[in-house]
């Protein structure tokens, strides 16, 4: 009798066992085929094991447009059956992408193991030249998994644009106001110099003198005195 008759089918001929949807829990087990007619009897045992499939438990967005000066996470995980080891590649437009490409720009990896695709700093030459298909694959012994997505680089929105520009206006506003500042205080340093190294045509005996611990106008007043 056969277990789970809605799972398990023989084929016509009875040589072929079909388990659908086989299950890790139920299914793995020993099983053994006998054959037997008037003239003998044979049999053959064999064990199923049945392994748990990769499973994409993250993934990005099938197409993921960004900006410059922007970051988006385009981490792609997966878990599998315990038994195997799992290992993760990457390509970008059919090429593979090594473990050292992976780690500079405009790919960031965190702590966490989450994968960014930064385009801060970078110009969109070379934002463009990385832009396309990006494929990301899973593999076991057993099993194999494949994840694809797009990255379209975007030109800067309209309003980032024209508040760049307002906000370079009022810097060209500012450099003129200082420099027009600049210009009248060394302009009115000039003139006192200029003052004091020339006084013009009037001596200025009155601050000499006292510069000199004299007194010109009592001098003055005892003078006229004397000759009276």
């Amino acid at each position: 009798n056969l277990p789970d008759p809605a799972r398990y089918s023989f084929s016509s001929d009875h040589t072929e066992l079909h388990i659908t949807q086989p299950n890790k829990t139920t299914d793995t087990a020993s099983f053994q085929c006998n054959v037997s007619n008037s003239e003998g009897y044979t049999f053959y045992d064999g064990y199923l094991k049945v392994l748990e499939s990769i499973k994409i438990t993250k993934h990005p967005e099938s197409v993921n447009q960004i900006y410059r000066n922007e970051a988006i996470d385009i981490s792609v995980q997966a878990t599998g059956d315990s038994c195997c080891t799992m290992s993760q590649t990457w390509s970008h437009n059919g090429v593979r992408l090594s473990p050292a490409e992976l780690e500079r720009m405009p790919f960031r990896k965190e702590e966490n193991g989450s994968l960014w695709f930064d385009s801060r700093n970078l110009s969109y030459d070379i934002l463009n030249a990385w832009s396309g298909r990006y494929q990301c694959n899973f593999s076991t012994a057993y099993d194999f998994r494949t994840f694809e997505f797009t990255i379209v680089v975007k030109d800067a929105p309209a309003t980032e644009s024209l508040v760049a520009a307002e906000g370079g206006f009022e810097l060209w506003w500012v450099i003129i106001a200082c420099g027009v500042l600049l210009m009248v205080i060394v302009i009115a340093i000039i003139v006192v110099v200029a003052k004091r190294h020339y006084p013009g045509e009037t001596y200025p005996l009155e601050k000499t003198e006292i510069r000199h611990h004299l007194n010109p106008k009592k001098e003055l007043l005892n003078n006229s005195f004397q000759q009276i």
